[in-house]
């Protein structure tokens, strides 16, 4: 039952020379099931503040007061929160030992996904291998192929191949021809058929990779090579020398000249260049402006100049098969092209060889601002059928006032980074596999070999994204073995507890299998034939009646129904009856679910959602809350959903959900009760609005500890990371907190979030300011 409203207090207070005026709304809650009332009162005073309270009031319902400050103590109307006389203990929060390898029995397309969230983080690259600087004559002067297994070297008119597994030569030959004018100083793998195509400055050559014979050979640009990219067709190449000169010609050595661009002096010349995979997209700048260039047959077509931008210093510019950036030490500009009407696939799956795609950038490009400085950007694409793209950059980022060189993978149009790993100094030189698994930096004195596993961090990489592949095309078994080996018991992984995973996983299973149905309802016999297969396969699997299916299935349900509360659905209509109907089948489902011994905790909370959507009887969403923390005491999935619903929005009033956040977090243990006091409060405190009233209510010394093990952890600053640094900036009371955060930010993640509007229109990261000084500080 909702409670009445039948006092008020008002609360004047002072704070920072900052007059707010309050009208506090008190409640005197009594719920049937509360073993008895919790009063979290806070001693944390502050300057200058003054207390009105009527006396009827006082006497009524002691709320109370501590050092002249008004502090919140709502009771939670939820028994388990004082059931347990003593904290709840529970197992380190820490990855499982070997017996956990040993033990759990996973097919080879789940074991990826389970190393992803169970082995620990590496602290440095693996490296495997070194090649001497007698091997190659410069930073041009070596190449890796496509597949990442092969690395080629030139110098003194030999040229030699290498292992990337373990930097072994495999064999070194001298180069064909006349090489009299000048010593070769570049190198590049011919992407389609593996023929090296080896440079001087007066010619180049191409020599078969099957006997080392001379192909072809043209006159060169002239003068040392500064960068050479060859497109995956070999239908076009571009060099730039080190006067800023562009060159351009084709694979087979039939042509190559300079390279004149529309609308640029005829003496122009660049500091760098970026070219799709495919050769259509050439990118540059002009000026200050980035500029894209299409290229069709060998030839400059057309060019998109992007007027809106205006770069401060020349960029790092490097293009993929359809993202493309220019990074300066302080900002990165992108754009993105779509795949084009005459491209039948991304990869011919025979050769490995990009299809053509759309001339011309699609989306809307944007701008990101960066707290690491790029030095190299490399494209980096999934293997075939698996799509993804993203790059891999060698940056320099802020560690303690300075500047550390590290390596790692990143998503600049999501804004995510990969764990960084420390390679002790500048790189003249580095390239990739074009699937990101072996990586070659290039320095004065060697070239190291680096094994490569891509996307190693602290957040839910594996989750609603990496497996969805298991789901959408794999065979449902393997999904059920990923979802039986996180739920066999409540492990404790990189991101958190295994039941957390869980829930991305079955929700982003649960998401595809309504949007297909969704599409079904709409397109009816329209409908794709290939989507509907799927939609069939999942119906059939769900007739075996297995945990997953059914447990994916009243998921499915649930997102069905708030698709259709919120018109989602795409139905029209009375769409508030789809959603009634749709939440009965929904809890019907659950309810059966919730008769197995261990339900997943997903499971629970969305029972609880599902139940409280209807509901406001707390002894029944009391015995569900019971349930979830003796079943998994290290999830928040029930806990945020029953704080969700205490929101005034819903069930609750002024003071329910920070003081609920508190009493389930101290029912465990440190360093879990810091750790998911900081997680409820980052999240919920994003609703409550801005004033003190709310912030007075937070137990900062509780938030700390949990703070302290977030970041000793090396996890990746979440959003709710970043809410609870703003409210320290509001607080105002904790500027070495605050500092420590923002250092943590920078050392963690390459790029600074995006502007979000808060409560009362303040902007939710405020603290852009302190963050570009602490940036450019490192810098000086």
């Amino acid at each position: 039952m909702k409670p009445t409203k039948n006092c008020y207090i008002c609360h004047r207070q002072r704070w920072s020379r900052h007059v707010v005026s309050l009208v506090l709304l008190l409640t005197l809650s009594v719920f049937a099931g509360c073993d008895q009332p919790i009063y979290n009162a806070l001693n944390q005073p502050l300057p200058n503040a003054e207390i009105e309270m009527a006396s009827a009031n006082e006497q009524r319902h002691n709320w109370p007061v501590r050092d002249n400050f008004f502090t919140v103590a709502k009771p939670p109307p939820l028994a388990y929160l004082t059931s347990y006389g003593e904290p709840i203990t529970t197992p380190p929060l820490e990855l499982p030992d070997d017996s956990f390898w040993n033990s759990v029995q996973m097919s080879d397309e789940v074991r990826p996904y389970i190393e992803d969230l169970f082995l620990p983080l590496p602290t440095e690259p693996h490296w495997v291998g070194t090649i001497s600087k007698a091997e190659f004559a410069g930073p041009q002067a070596f190449d890796m192929s496509i597949d990442g297994k092969r690395l080629v070297t030139v110098n003194d008119g030999q040229f030699a191949l290498f292992q990337t597994s373990n930097g072994k030569r495999i064999g070194r030959r001298d180069l064909p021809g006349d090489w009299k004018s000048g010593p070769p100083n570049a190198v590049r793998f011919a992407p389609k058929t593996n023929d090296f195509l080896v440079a001087s400055s007066k010619k180049v050559c191409r020599i078969s990779s099957k006997d080392g014979s001379l192909i072809g050979e043209i006159e060169g640009p002239g003068e040392p090579i500064k960068k050479w990219l060859v497109a995956d067709d070999e239908s076009y190449m571009v060099m730039l020398t080190e006067s800023g000169r562009l060159f351009a010609g084709d694979g087979a050595l039939q042509s190559l000249g300079p390279l004149k661009l529309i609308a640029t002096d005829d003496d122009a010349t660049f500091d760098d260049f970026g070219m799709s995979l495919d050769g259509v997209r050439l990118l540059v700048t002009v000026g200050k402006q980035p500029r894209t260039y299409l290229q069709e047959g060998g030839k400059i077509v057309d060019f998109i100049e992007h007027s809106h931008i205006a770069l401060s210093e020349s960029p790092v510019i490097s293009s993929g098969l359809r993202d493309d950036f220019w990074a300066t030490t302080a900002t990165v500009f992108f754009t993105h092209a779509e795949k084009g009407p005459n491209s039948n696939a991304e990869f011919d799956p025979n050769s490995l060889v990009t299809q053509k795609i759309a001339m011309a950038p699609q989306r809307e490009s944007g701008t990101v601002e960066m707290f690491w400085r790029i030095a190299h950007l490399r494209p980096i694409r999934n293997r075939p059928g698996e799509g993804g793209e993203w790059a891999m950059a060698i940056s320099q980022r802020p560690v303690d006032g300075k500047l550390q060189w590290v390596v790692h993978d990143i998503n600049l149009t999501n804004r995510r980074n990969s764990v960084a790993l420390p390679i002790g100094g500048p790189a003249t030189r580095f390239i990739t596999g074009r699937w990101g698994t072996n990586l070659a930096i290039a320095n004065d004195d060697n070239i190291r070999l680096v094994d490569w596993k891509f996307w190693r961090t602290r957040f839910c990489n594996a989750g609603r994204y990496t497996s969805s592949n298991l789901f959408n095309t794999g065979d449902l078994k393997n999904y059920e073995q990923l979802c039986s080996i996180l739920h066999e018991k409540e492990w404790w992984t990189l991101i958190g507890s295994s039941e957390d995973v869980l829930a991305e996983i079955v929700d982003h299973a649960a998401e595809r299998w309504r949007w297909l149905v969704m599409r079904r309802d709409v397109d009816g016999g329209a409908m794709d034939a290939e989507l509907n297969a799927s939609l069939d396969r999942y119906e059939a699997w769900f007739q075996k009646g297995s945990f997953w299916a059914r447990t994916t299935h009243a998921h499915r349900l649930h997102l069905q129904a708030w698709a259709a509360r919120e018109g989602n659905d795409e139905q029209g209509g009375d769409s508030w009856s789809r959603y009634a109907d749709l939440r009965r089948q929904a809890a019907s489902e659950f309810e059966a679910l919730m008769q197995q011994d261990r339900p997943a905790a997903v499971t629970i909370a969305r029972h609880l959602g599902c139940f409280l959507e209807s509901s406001d009887d707390m002894d029944v969403a009391d015995k569900i809350c019971r349930r979830s923390v003796e079943l998994y005491p290290r999830t928040l999935l029930v806990a945020s959903g029953m704080a969700f619903k205490m929101l005034p929005r819903w069930h609750g009033e002024a003071g329910d959900c920070l003081s609920f956040a508190k009493s389930h977090a101290q029912l465990f243990a440190p360093p879990l009760a810091g750790l998911l006091y900081a997680n409820l409060i980052g999240n919920f405190t994003y609703y409550l609005g801005n004033s003190a009233y709310h912030f007075s209510a937070i137990d900062t010394q509780l938030l700390n500890q949990g703070l302290d093990h977030y970041m000793q952890s090396g996890a990746y600053p979440e959003r709710w990371f970043l809410r609870n640094q703003m409210l320290y900036q509001i607080l105002g009371t904790e500027d070495e907190r605050a500092e420590k955060m923002n250092r943590y930010l920078l050392q963690t993640r390459a790029t600074m979030p995006p502007d979000v509007t808060l409560f009362a229109n303040r902007n939710l990261y405020n603290n852009q300011t302190e963050w570009r000084r602490l940036r450019d500080e490192a810098g000086q």
